[in-house]
Order: structure tokens, then C-alpha cells, then sequence
């Protein structure tokens, strides 16, 4: 009898496997993922072909719920190689420069630009990110120091860290409102990071500390990193398909529905971080203005009820910040208003970039126009 319930067991856990598994590849099939490569193996080939090692790009925001961690890296590896994403099935790639971001080697520039991953590049060939296009296309010495996944707070960090060492006279920050708000709530929760805003004088002297960052980055990815699952990955039977649909359609709490709802307290940090910026600036005799980043098409032009109240409380967020702009004399420049008045969401695929299921920053046309834009604004 027990034989033969096991037997039955083993028998029904089998077929309910095959199933998931037939599951997985339909959605990878209507996606057009199937069988594609994925980042580990890009990784591999990458440094296959060109003979030197590359590396995964790092994102930091990932070590602040780590418990008694000293050292908060705040870019990724130094002088090294670095795949930053897939464009589609397209490696997007980049050489480090000395402190770990997406530059030429270097310090010599005039405008420096703060942010998220719009800053770095992400998802767009490296020679027409914003800061290729401002250097190639306007003749202009620009430094970016963004990294994907930096919010509010952890770009005040940056600014502090690494912003003498990128000899400027203008700062620009840009402001990505779909994220920013949620960023800064988790932010806040890291006592590193709060340090940055509540002491002037507050450094982790993170650039005499290359080695410990390359350490402390070398020990996540090797935590995180494991071939066997990469191996699993490829021919999907990791599932990732079927728990990212499940995730996406049945568990409410997710990072999407909680991103807006928030406290008034983060609203006035993030003025806060602000005005920590702009006083930076001043005693610096540099220049500080604001560029507010657009907002993701689907919330812009909006279909659902959800996303337009998610619209309706952005655009309140940054009306309140372009109120303390004006107060302080910062200039700004709002990419929103121009996508508004120049495209809808029928024709928003002109200038946002679609990739791997959702709305994943700006095209190589929207970056030249966002690129024009500011500097038509503010710096012409």
C-alpha cells in the first residue's frame, strides 16, 4: 500500500512538474525568450572574445538591507568591464572608469551629471547614452556619476563622495519621478546612507578604498552568482518565467503598489536632499539645476484607473518640488512637459525605450532629444 502511494506521488509530482515546465516555455515562446541567452552566458562569451574579464554590473541599492555591513559601495567595479544589461538579446557593455562609473578615464570636465541608471546608460548602445551624446554631439566635457537603482539619497552620497574628485562648474541632477520617492523610502532605513544628509562632514572616503569595495562587491556576486542555477536558467527550468507571472498577477504586494504610497516625511527629505545639494553647490561656487526625467509611458498616458492616480500623485510630487525650485532659484527643466506636448501613446515609442516586457528607459532618439532639450535650457 505504501508503495504504491508513493509511486502515485512520485507519478503526480511529475506530471505537475512537466506541466510548469510546458508553461514556462509557452511564455518564453510568446516572448520571444526562448532559448535566448542570458546574461551569464553573454558574460562568458564577452570574455571569451575579447580576452579579458568582465564583469557584472553592480548595483548597490542591493546591499542596504545587509546587516552590519561597514563599507556601502556606491559604484561598481573599478577600471574593469562591465555588462550593464540586454538590449533585448543585445549585450550592452562598458569600460569602468578609476571610480567605478560609466566615463572615460579621467576627471578633466565642466558639468557633472547625477542620477540612476538614465545617467549611467542603461539599456542603450554606450556611444549614444546622454553622457556620449553631450561629449561627442554638443563638444561639451561632461562626467556622469549615476548608477542604476540610486535614489535621492544615495545620489547625495555620490555627489559627496566622488563629486570633487569631477572637476565641474555646473551639476546636474536628473530626477527620475516613477522611482525616485520609493528609492528614497527604502534609502532612509540605511544609517550609512542617512549619515550623508544628517553630518556635513559625514565621508566613507570610499575612493582611497578601491580594494574593500572590490571585495565586498567580489563576496555579493559570490553569494548571488551560482553556475549551476545559470546552467538551469538557460534551458528554463529555473521557472522564472511562471514565478515572475505569478508574482505579477496574483500577490498584491509588490514593489509597483507600494511605490506611491508613502509618508509627507520622505517628501520633505527629498527637498532636504535637495537643498544638501544645492548648498554643496554654492559653497563651491558651481551651479546646481534639476532635470525631471519622464515618466514611464504607461503612467503618462495612462489606461488604467491605478495609473491615473499614480499620474495625478506624481505630478503633484513634482509640482511641490518645482515650487522649492523656484523659491531657491534652481533652474529646471521638465522633459514631461515637451513629451506632452509632442507625443502621445501612440507614437511614445519614437522616444521610450520597450524591452523585455516593459517601458525601460529612453531610445537612442529620445536620449538626443533629452540631450538637446537640456542643453538648449540649461547650459546653451
Amino acid at each position: 500500500m505504501i508503495i504504491r502511494i508513493t509511486k502515485i506521488f512520485f507519478v503526480n509530482c511529475l506530471i505537475l512538474i512537466t506541466l510548469i515546465y510546458l508553461i514556462e516555455i509557452g511564455i518564453n515562446i510568446y516572448s520571444g525568450n526562448f532559448l535566448k541567452k542570458t546574461g551569464y552566458q553573454h558574460l562568458k562569451d564577452l570574455s571569451q572574445k575579447y580576452e579579458e574579464s568582465f564583469f557584472y554590473n553592480f548595483f548597490p541599492y542591493k546591499l542596504l538591507d545587509e546587516k552590519g555591513l561597514q563599507l556601502l559601495p556606491l559604484s561598481g567595479y573599478h577600471k574593469s568591464w562591465t555588462l550593464l544589461c540586454l538590449d533585448g538579446d543585445k549585450p550592452i557593455y562598458y569600460k569602468s572608469d578609476e571610480n567605478g562609473f560609466n566615463n572615460p578615464l579621467g576627471n578633466n570636465s565642466n558639468i557633472l551629471l547625477l542620477g540612476d541608471s538614465y545617467i549611467q546608460g542603461m539599456c542603450i548602445d554606450n556611444k549614444k547614452n546622454i553622457n556620449s551624446l553631450f561629449i561627442n554631439k554638443k563638444n561639451l566635457k561632461t562626467s556622469a556619476i549615476g548608477i542604476g537603482g540610486h535614489g535621492p539619497l544615495s545620489s547625495l552620497a555620490v555627489l559627496k563622495e566622488y563629486g570633487e574628485y569631477y572637476k565641474h562648474k555646473k551639476l546636474i541632477y536628473f530626477i527620475t519621478p516613477d522611482n525616485d520617492f520609493y528609492d528614497l523610502e527604502n534609502e532612509t532605513k540605511n544609517p550609512i546612507l542617512l549619515s550623508y544628509l544628517n553630518d556635513e562632514l559625514f565621508t566613507q572616503n570610499l575612493i582611497e578604498k578601491k580594494h574593500d569595495i572590490k571585495k565586498i562587491i567580489d563576496n555579493y556576486f559570490e553569494k548571488t552568482l551560482r553556475p549551476n542555477r545559470e546552467f538551469l536558467r538557460s534551458y528554463h527550468l529555473d521557472f522564472h518565467s511562471v514565478r515572475a507571472f505569478i508574482k505579477s498577477n496574483f500577490i498584491k504586494e509588490t514593489k509597483e503598489n507600494n511605490n506611491f504610497v508613502l509618508y509627507a516625511e520622505i517628501n520633505q527629505i527629498f527637498l532636504d536632499i535637495l537643498n544638501e545639494m544645492n548648498q554643496y553647490s554654492f559653497k563651491k561656487n558651481n551651479e546646481f539645476k534639476i532635470v525631471f526625467n519622464l515618466i514611464s509611458p504607461h503612467i503618462l498616458f495612462p489606461t488604467k484607473e491605478r495609473d491615473k492616480k499614480v499620474k495625478k500623485d506624481l505630478l503633484n510630487r513634482i509640482a511641490e518640488i518645482k515650487k522649492y525650485l523656484m523659491q531657491n532659484s534652481i533652474n529646471y527643466y521638465d522633459f514631461n512637459e515637451y513629451v506632452l506636448q509632442n507625443y502621445s501613446k501612440l507614437n511614445i515609442n519614437e522616444i521610450a525605450h520597450f524591452n523585455n516586457g516593459r517601458w525601460d528607459h529612453y531610445s537612442e532618439l529620445g536620449n538626443e532629444i533629452i540631450v538637446d532639450q537640456v542643453y538648449q535650457y540649461l547650459i546653451k
